[in-house]
């Protein structure tokens, strides 16, 4: 449940490294006339958790005819496929054409898909696997 880390390692990791490099990691602060060696605040913020957390919140999974099935519901401003042209019919080349034409329109400016195989059911099945 957690997207990033924050390890608050205090002045160990300056004052372990000063003792075995012989250097001093000391700071000297001109405003309060004294030294010190500053602590070390460690964020971790990494792709592969916030790719997780977008995965783990899109997953879902429908149940049809008592089959199971996955589906990614994504944010629309995440979706990597942002809209899917399936014509209805393949034998009318007037809506072929149309079809055709919308998706290469759509295609200038989105990333869509294209889809004029098997029952439109399961054309509209796969594209909401991909989300």
């Amino acid at each position: 449940q957690e997207l990033s880390g924050c390890a608050a390692r205090g002045n160990f990791d300056l004052s372990q490294h000063a003792q075995a490099s012989g250097k001093s990691m000391e700071y000297y602060d001109e405003e309060r006339k004294e030294k010190y060696v500053p602590h070390v605040i460690e964020p971790s913020f990494g792709v592969d958790r916030l790719m997780l957390a977008v995965l783990t919140s899109a997953y879902s999974e429908d149940e049809v005819d008592g089959e199971k099935r996955s589906v990614l519901r994504f944010h629309p401003r995440l979706a990597p496929i942002k809209a899917a042209v399936l014509p209805l019919v393949k034998n009318k080349p007037e809506l072929v054409a149309k079809a055709q034409a919308v998706f290469e329109r759509l295609q200038r400016r989105y990333h869509v898909q294209y889809d004029a195989a098997g029952a439109i059911g399961r054309r509209y099945r796969r594209m909401d696997e991909v989300g």
